[in-house]
Order: C-alpha cells, then structure tokens, then sequence
C-alpha cells in the first residue's frame, strides 16, 4: 500500500511535465536576469521555448538531436543583449533561426523565429507552429489571473480591460478575426501568478495570430502563441518568418507594476527614434472635417480653402503640431455624379487635379510656412477595381471572388518594391512630413484564397513580411516621418506595428461619443502609451474624454457658437496633460462597467521623478452619485502632497498615506468632468521678473457694475431689506471700496412709459414719468456717485418687449428699437433731463443697447452689425442736434465674448463708428482658473488693437468667471480662491492694453419685486439679505445680512489703490498662472499688484528701471484665514517693505499682494 501510494504521489509531481514536455521556467521572487534566462532557455541540450511539427513529429522529440549554434549579435542598445540560436536539420536541410533579444533594463526577452530550407527539394510538412511554448512554474499554489483587454470591432468597448481567473485544466484561447491584429482580439496581455509576480506577454504579427493561455496546475501556467493557419512546405532556399513574442517579468503585488513596467519597455525600445530619441506622436487638426452631403472625408476640399484654414488657424492662434489630410484628395473620390466617394476610389494615388491644380505641395508649403507638419491619408494596400492601380498592374494584385477591391500583393517582393517606391516619391515630391496608412478590409480571404496547395498560410506571412519591408522603407527613407497606423481604427495593433508607428485614430467607433473615448483612454492605457483619437466638441467633458498622448481636434473653426478662447484652454490642458501620459498609470474605477452610463470613470497618472501627477476623473449622465472615492498608487505615505483642482482652483493637502487609502472626489452635476494635480516637491525657484513698457492706455476706471434696483425692486420685497440699509450698507462699502466709476442699467419705461407723441422730434415733457419709483432709486444711486466724484456709464439696455420702442420686434426681454429716430429721442430726453435738469455731473458716459450682438433682435432674429451701426449713428445725430453731444461719451459695440463673433462684432463697430464712438467696450465670462495668462492677454489685446485702429480706447465694461449656471449664477461665486482669479483676470486685461475694467457685479439684487429666488442675480460682491436665501443649502453658513464675499477684499484692493488716470507697466512672469503689474498713479507714486493663482509660493524678484534706487510700500495681503471680520477693509502689513529698482518678495499660495509705495 506504501508503495502504491508512493507512486501516486511521484506521478502527481511529474504529470505536468510528462503532459507537456516542453520547456519548463521555474519562476521565484527575485528580478530576472535577462541574460542568464536566455542562456538557461536556450542551451544546448534543451528543449527550446518554442515547439512545431515537421513531418508530422512533434520538435520536442528531435531538436536537441540537431546541428545547434549560438552567436552573440552586435547591439547599439546598451541595455539590449542579442543571439542568434541555430538549430539544423542534419538530413533535410531545415534551419531554425531563433534571434533572441533580451532588455537588461526592462527584465524582457523577445524573439522571433526563421525557417529555411538549405536543401535542393521541398521540406515535409511544417505545422502547429508555436512561436512560445513555455510553461511557467511558480513556488505557491493558487488561481491565475489573466488580464486582457478586447480588440476593436469597433464599439464603446473597444480596448476593454477583462479578467479571466484560471483554475487547473483552464484556458483562454485569442484570435482575431478577418487577418488584422486586433480586430476583436488584442494582442497583449498580462499573466499573473499567485505568487505576487507574473509576465506581460507581447505578439508581433499583423495578421492571424493565435494565443493558447492555460493552466495547467495549480502552481503552472502554460502560454503558447504563434501564427494560426501556418502548414506548409518550403521550397528550396525559401525562407519565412514567424510572429514575434515578448515576455516581461514583473515581481510585486500589483498586476500595474508589470503594466507600467511594460509601458515604459514600449515606450525605451519598441517606439519610433527620431534623432535618437522615442518620436513624440502628434496632436493634429484637420480641415473642418465634416462637409454637408454628398461631400465625405474631404472630397469636396480644394487647395485654395485649405490654405484659406490655415491661415484662420494661425490667425486664431490654434495651430496644431500637424495638419491631417484624411481621405478624399484622389482622382475620382469628388466625382458624386457617377456614385465615387473616398472608399471607392482607393487605387488611384493621383491628386485630383481639379480640385488641387499644383497638387498638395502648395498646401504642404503653407503648412510648412506657419510652422506645422503635413500628414497625408492613404489606402495604398486595397485597390478598388476599376482604378489606376487595379488597371495598370493586375499581375501585382491578390483577388478573392466577390470581393469588391484587390489588394496589392506585397508578398511579391516586386510588387511590394513597387508601391514602396511610388508611395516614398510621391512623399517626397509633395513635402508630405508624417504618413497616416489605413487598412479598410479583412485580408484573410485574400491570403486563404490565394494559398498554394498544400503551403497553408504562406501567402499571409509574406504579405505581412512585405507590409513590415514597406514601411521599414519608408522610415528609412525619411528619418523623421511617423507612421499613423489606422486600419478603420486600432484594428493593426501588435509589437511590430507598434516598432514602427502608433495608432492616432484608435477606434472607429462612434464619431465624438465622448463616453466611449473615456473607455478607449482607459483600456489600452494598461498596454500602450502611445495613441490618439478624436475630439469634436469643445467642452471639458468631450475634450477631456479624448485625452492621450496625441488627439486629433476636428473642431469647426468656420462656425459661430463656439469660442477659440475655449479651444485654446482645450488645447492648453492637452499640453500640459500630455507628457503624463507616457508616465505610469493607474485605473481608479475598477475594470467592470466601465461602459455604463450611470457610473464613474477616473484614472491617475504618475510621474515618479518629480513625484506629480493628475487625476482625470468623469461622473456620468446617468451616475446619481455625486462622489467617488479612490486610492491613488505610488504616492509616498510619509510625503504631505498638494492636491490643486484644474477648474474650482480649490487646493488641499494631504499625506500619501491618506491619499492610498481614500480620496473622495466631488462632481456636483452628472456628465461633468474633473482634473485634479498633485505634487509632493512644494519648492519654487526665484522668478526674475522685470517691469515692461508702460501700454498706451491711460487708465479711466477699475469699476463695478450697480443696477438701481435695490430701493425700487429689493426693499420693497418685504424679505428683510431696509431703506436703512442703503446708507449703513451700500454707501458705506461703495465709499470704503473708493470705487471709480459704476455702470448702471436703464431702462425706457421707466420715465418714458408711453410714446410721448407721433413726432420724434418734438419731445413733449409732460408724457414722461420723471418721478417713477424707479427713477427715485435711480437718482439716489447718482446723488451717491455725485457725493463721491465717481463716474457713471449709463446704459440704455434696449426696447422693452411690447413696449411702443420695440414695436413689432420681439424674441428677448429687450429687443432692437423699431425706429431709431423714437429710440434716440427717448434717449437723449433723458440725458437732458439728467444733467441739464438734475445737475448731474457724474455721468460721463452712455451705451446704447447691452450686448446687442446678441440681444439686437429684429423679428425675432439678431440683426446685422449694421443695424446697430445705424442706430448708434442716430443717436449720435440727434445728441448733436439736442446739444448734449458734448456732455457724454459714446462708448460703443458693447458686445459679448460669445465665440468667434466676438472680435467680429467689435471689428465692424470699430471699422464703421470711427467717427461715433468715443471709446469701445466688451464683456467676457469666458476665463476661469485653468485660463492661462496668454488667452486671457491675447483676447484683450486683439480688442485694444481693433479700437486703435479706430484711434480710440478700449475698455471691459463687464467681466466676471467662467462657472456660469444660467446668466444669473456663478458655482465658484462664494469661494476664496475667487478672489484671486477675478484680479488675475484683471492684470492681465490691463496688462494687455485695456483702459479698465468694471465687475459684474457689485451686490447679490433682485431685478424685478415679484421674482423668484432663481430670478435672484448672485454674482455680487457681497450678498442681499439673509432671509432671501432660506431655500438653499449652499448659503446655510450665511450668519449676517449682506455678508461679504471675498473677492470684495480682493477686488477693494484695485478700486482703492489704483486711480484714474494711472499708467500700466506691465509685468511678464514665467507661470501662466500667476500674473503682476506695475501702475504708475497720477501722483507718480507706484502701486505692484500681483494674483498668484496657483497653489505654490512664489519667489520673485522685481526690477523697475523707471523707478529710483529706493522706496517704501506698504503691503496689502488677499490670503486665505487671514482676511478681515465683517466688510473692513485688508490693512497694511505691520512691516513696510524697503524696495527700489530691485526688490525680492514670496508671493503666497492662492493669494493677492499688492505694494503700494508710500
């Protein structure tokens, strides 16, 4: 019975080995040496890690029998060890090479094989070909865990990451389908043991591969892989190749320590070298893809419109790194009257000389001019019957019956030669820089149908073996050409292809779906660092779904509706994004659902040398939970990080150890977006700033806007409002703010009620209602104004609906005035009345119509510029005939920052009222706190440029944020950090040439007595009464009526310091995200202000060459806890600070200084 049982036992151990027969890797828990796994696996004597059958036998049986070498191969790569592992057939003449790679500094080996027939007659029979056949054995028992990820088909799942657990006798069998790499299958994956440690598995073949993964007991896992229809003969001195394979051994007890170890290994040695080092894959724009029916791709562009895109590309600042020509420039593809389109023209690689007269050169050479690259679209393999190739060269085709195209036959080395050749000249003689190939058919038919008997998947291998000659041609010929490698997406992704090129349209999958491009990052960032998509929209939430390494922006730049100020933020973040990308990465949200719509999908990446990183993290349109709790990986718990969201500017800090073990991010709205940075270094170096060339601007005013609703519309609420308050509240603050100027909205019922007569040129006094309720509140504003020597902008909003002025107009509150002439006298009595009659000298300035490039409605519609021209021209008139012209200055266009129209709108206004306006003005609420300083600067300088073209001045009659929820609230309205951005955005307006600014807006009102909460106007500096706000949870902290906000102490600090008249020496810093200025006052005493926007100090110092060798300021400090009780005002610091023409200070963290010299 011992015995028996003894036996037992012994066959249990060996079964697996007696089973398998093959090569046997015992793996332990330390690294691998590359080299001595190599030696080991491949000695003499030994069953090598790879298996076929020749002659119907099994190599297991005869290969250690046969002729063996082995010889070390020269490396350039200093971490790349290589040998070449010959093994002979003494009797046939069958050689297998096995060239052998193995990465010191990555624990990987790759190899590939060779076989050739030295002999004089065919070889029997070669089949079953694995490429791998390898057990590993590890030293615990358990489950094996296999990671994969699913290949295109395409659809949102695209790339998915799967998991399979692997018990005794199971396995996993991958394949693609149709003969493209990773058409439903995906050719990479990871392998992990129960022994904390596993191997990362890489295919190289660009056909039909095969991987069998099983287990084969409970402490061993078996991989085989190899090419799947391979079974064949060889002819006399034919040699094929084989799929390649990589194994990369990891060791820890996180399957991502073998994934980002394998990322980096791409990312070192299986990337394209340019200049010796990895290519930095592009991001790319197109030509306004998407042109109306029957045009597809872009066979209705011509040369002309493309050079035309160009150039509003760089006029708008938008330039790519590459202009992307997709399909549709080839002879034929535009011809829709004979039913031709993109797809059915392939074949014929001539420029469609109708369309592009000089061929694509001149388009390249514009490119080129502006400082881009040019990427061209081909199809070269699949020719369509009835092309140029199709009809000039049918013996270099490979058919199938039925099918609809060929393919050219790059099996045949002269075929192949051939279309190298063309493809490389006509790169060549059209400036072409980066080649973008795609691949819209499944080849396997084709190989099937054209294999010889009894040479069973021959055709495939030499066809991919020319496809790899082709573009190893290609990169040979031009060193610094990429390869985009689309095959109608990421349908031909494999080591091999991933050598050579990298995939900048991964997926063909829905056009724009913004949830399935999350999952697409998400996927194949576990593999693959390197690839690109698509983004349509110019919303955080699309944009941010299509972050990689590389993106493709096919954004209409010809349409109103959106914003380039947007596009530029977009493109920013992309930027600063981007090199995170090709660091580690971790999956936040797990691997199931990652489809669904009522989820979350976030994920980090991480940069080990400065120890940084970002967060990217979406909250679903169906996802009703408004947080998410993650744990960051590869944090140091010992190390205090600081946690900076991109969009609220909101910082925290934390130590790692409490970042590991939980996070809760916080998305208030569903389909929304967040990016947060995190860096454990919080050391800044000293910033040498130096104070410019004053601008040209004399400064009017840093002012606010008031409507004066508050006695007529507010107190008479009965909600808690007081006539009291105006003076212990309003005048108190307006005075202790020293603000310059107020703009005031008016409308034209309110005195004038009725037409007052038929005659617009008779003004009949009688019929104006001078003493309305809100007339009277509108005076106490202007006795205030007049008390305090402010100025007044007086606004004449627009023609009340159903009011006499509106007329037939409708379609807004406030329409375009039916007639100009009622309208300007309208206006013009009232400014009579106000200064001629009231004495009030504070109004310096009016504006006809609030935005009227958008509210300038005439039946319904917005009118043109010119109607608005028309009328500011009117009024111009009838102000000079009234005698009042000389009392008032116009400022004009007043337009918004809606999109593209906004310079347009200010351009006509500027091209046309010359002569009206006195001075030109916009709003914008288009910056927030991921707006760099350079947007912000370019908008305002590309209106103060407008304006002097005119010869006259600019000013920014309303600005506020980006958070917008309607047009009457603001998410970030009631945080500190608020502070800061509102006076960065207005540095940098000033900085720029503007001649002020004025806030939207200075007090929470509401406009109307009889309105809702939501009718409530919640942008101001401070708030309204307490009561008012009963109803919402995000003011259940409010203690005190009219509590303050704090952007007043920070927006205070500009009013009271900066004067009228002051002069702006512009400040430049190295951040874009922390802005100063120098002001020069009226007294010649000198005012530095500085917002610093970011979450670390910074250390700067200052040089003035305006300025004397010495001076004393007093320091005014916006910082977080230590802003002052109640509405006081921020005191100067204790301690002066002695400075001259060099001074040094540290600018805190989310914080505004400002020096004011005494």
């Amino acid at each position: 019975m011992r015995k028996k049982l003894f036996y037992f036992v012994v066959a249990l151990i060996i079964y697996p080995y007696i089973c398998i027969g093959q090569t046997i890797a015992s793996m332990d828990s330390r690294p691998t040496d590359v080299e001595h796994w190599i030696s080991s696996h491949f000695a003499q004597g030994t069953v090598p890690p790879f298996s076929f059958e020749y002659g119907g036998k099994p190599s297991k049986e005869f290969i250690k029998d046969w002729a063996y070498s082995a010889k070390p191969l020269k490396s350039d790569n200093q971490h790349e060890v290589r040998y070449c592992y010959t093994y002979q057939d003494p009797v046939g003449g069958l050689k297998v090479d096995c060239d052998v790679k193995g990465f010191t500094d990555s624990q990987a080996v790759e190899w590939v094989l060779r076989f050739t027939n030295t002999g004089s007659g065919n070889t029997p029979e070669i089949a079953n070909v694995c490429v791998s056949d390898i057990v590993f054995r590890y030293d615990r028992p358990g489950n094996f865990r296999l990671h994969y990820a699913n290949g295109s088909f395409p659809s949102k799942a695209d790339f998915a990451p799967r998991l399979k657990e692997l018990t005794s006798g199971e396995n996993l069998y991958m394949r693609p389908d149709g003969g493209r790499s990773s058409h439903t299958a995906f050719p990479f994956f990871n392998i992990e043991s129960p022994s904390g440690q596993g191997v990362m598995v890489a295919i190289g073949w660009t056909g039909t591969w095969f991987s069998d993964v099983r287990c084969t007991d409970a402490q061993s896992i078996q991989l085989k892989s190899g090419i799947e229809r391979l079974k064949a003969y060889l002819y006399p001195k034919e040699t094929i190749r084989t799929s390649s394979v990589c194994l990369l051994f990891w060791q820890g007890n996180d399957r991502m320590i073998g994934h980002n170890q394998f990322r980096r290994f791409i990312l070192a040695h299986h990337t394209r070298k340019v200049d010796g080092k990895p290519a930095q894959y592009p991001f790319c724009k197109g030509f306004n893809y998407g042109d109306p029916t029957p045009c597809n791709e872009y066979t209705c562009l011509t040369a002309d419109y493309a050079i035309a895109l160009v150039k509003r590309y760089k006029q708008f600042k938008l330039l790519p790194e590459v202009f992307w020509l997709d399909a549709g420039w080839y002879d034929q593809s535009a011809d829709v009257a004979n039913n031709k389109n993109w797809a059915n023209t392939v074949g014929n690689w001539t420029v469609d000389s109708v369309r592009f007269p000089e061929g694509l050169k001149p388009i390249a050479d514009e490119i080129h001019k502006v400082g881009s690259k040019f990427m061209v679209w081909f199809e070269p393999e699949r020719v369509y019957y009835g092309s140029a190739w199709a009809i000039e060269h049918p013996e270099y085709m490979l058919e199938r019956p039925g099918a609809d195209a060929c393919l050219v036959n790059l099996g045949n080395p002269k075929a192949c030669r051939w279309m190298s050749e063309y493809i490389g000249d006509f790169i060549e003689e059209n400036n072409i820089d980066y080649y973008r190939q795609d691949f819209n058919i499944e080849p396997a038919g084709f190989w099937e149908a054209n294999d010889e008997p009894g040479r069973q998947g021959i055709c495939e291998i030499k066809y991919i073996e020319g496809l790899y000659a082709f573009w190893d041609y290609l990169l040979e010929r031009f060193p610094n050409l990429l390869i985009d490698n689309c095959a109608s997406g990421g349908r031909r992704l494999d080591l091999e292809t991933t050598t050579r090129s990298a995939p900048l349209w991964r997926t063909d999958y829905s056009y724009g779906e913004p949830d399935g491009y999350q999952c697409h990052t998400y996927g194949l960032n576990f593999y693959l660092p390197l690839h690109g998509t698509g983004a349509w929209g110019v919303d955080k939430y699309t944009c941010r779904s299509s972050l990689s390494s590389a993106v493709t922006f096919n954004w209409k730049i010809t349409e109103a509706g959106v914003s380039i100020y947007d596009m530029r933020d977009r493109q920013a973040e992309f930027e600063e994004l981007r090199p995170y990308f090709l660091e580690d990465y971790y999956p936040l949200s797990g691997i199931d659902n990652t489809t669904a719509e009522n989820t979350w999908l976030a994920y980090q990446l991480y940069r080990k040398s400065d120890d940084s990183g970002y967060i990217v993290a979406f909250r679903r349109k169906e996802c009703p939970d408004k947080d998410c709790k993650v744990k960051l990986f590869g944090v140091n718990p010992d190390k205090t990080y600081l946690l900076i969201n991109k969009d609220t500017g909101d910082s925290i800090r934390k130590t790692g150890k409490e970042l590991s073990e939980g996070l809760t991010l916080t998305l208030d709205e569903p389909r929304s977006s967040m990016i947060i940075r995190y860096q454990s270094d919080l050391s800044e170096p000293v910033h040498d700033l130096v104070v410019g060339e004053k601008t040209d601007a004399v400064l009017q005013a840093i002012g606010a806007e008031f409507d004066p609703h508050f006695l007529s519309q507010n107190v008479t609420r009965n909600d808690g409002a007081k006539e009291k308050d105006w003076k212990n509240i309003i005048e108190k603050r307006i005075k202790d703010m020293d603000i310059h100027r107020l703009r005031v909205m008016v409308l034209p019922q309110w005195y004038e009620p009725e037409n007052d007569n038929d005659d617009p040129d008779l003004i009949n006094w009688d019929k104006f209602t001078f003493n309305s309720p809100e007339m009277q509140s509108l005076y106490r504003e202007l006795d205030l104004a007049q008390q305090q020597q402010m100025e007044v902008t007086l606004t004449l909003w627009g023609a009340p609906d159903k009011h006499f002025l509106a007329g037939r107009n409708s379609g807004n509150w406030v329409v375009a005035p039916e007639s100009n002439e009622e309208w300007s006298e309208n206006f013009s009595a009232l400014i009579q009345y106000l200064i001629k009659e009231k004495k009030y000298t504070c109004i310096k300035e009016i504006t006809p119509v609030n935005e009227p490039d958008w509210s300038f409605l005439v039946n319904g519609k917005r009118a043109s510029t010119a109607k608005y021209i028309e009328m500011c021209k009117a009024l111009d008139r009838r102000f000079k005939k009234d005698g009042i012209r000389e009392l008032v200055d116009f400022s004009l266009s007043d337009n918004s920052d809606g999109g593209i129209g906004t310079h347009k709108y200010l351009a006509a206004c500027t091209r046309e009222l010359a002569d009206v306006a006195d001075v030109f003005n916009s709003h914008t609420y288009i910056f927030g706190y991921e707006t760099p300083n350079s947007t912000i600067l370019d908008w305002e300088r590309q209106n103060y440029e407008l304006s002097k073209s005119a010869g006259k001045p600019h000013f920014v009659g309303e600005f506020g944020g980006n958070q917008c929820v309607g047009a009457a609230r603001q998410k970030d309205i009631n945080l500190y950090e608020r502070g800061v951005l509102m006076v960065r955005i207005a540095i940098n307006l000033l900085n720029a040439g503007a001649s002020g600014v004025s806030y939207w807006s200075l007090i929470d009102q509401y406009y109307g007595k009889n309105d809702s909460y939501e009718g409530m106007q919640q942008l101001g500096l401070w708030k309204y009464v307490k009561n008012a706000y009963a109803q919402d949870t995000c003011y259940e902290n409010m203690t005190i009526d009219y509590e303050v906000r704090p952007q007043y102490f920070a927006y205070s600090l500009l009013t009271r310091f900066i004067r009228p008249g002051a002069e702006v020496y512009p400040i430049s810093t190295p951040d874009e995200f922390y802005a100063g200025t120098a002001i020069k006052n009226k007294d010649g005493k000198w005012v530095y202000v500085f917002a610093n926007g970011t979450a670390l100090d910074k250390k700067i110092k200052i040089s003035n060459k305006h300025v004397g060798a010495k001076g004393i300021y007093e320091v005014y400090k916006y910082a977080q806890n230590a802003l002052p009780k109640g509405d006081k005002q921020i005191s100067p610091e204790k301690q002066v600070m002695k400075g001259g023409n060099e001074f040094f200070y540290t600018l805190p963290t989310n914080s505004v200084i400002l020096l004011r010299e005494k």
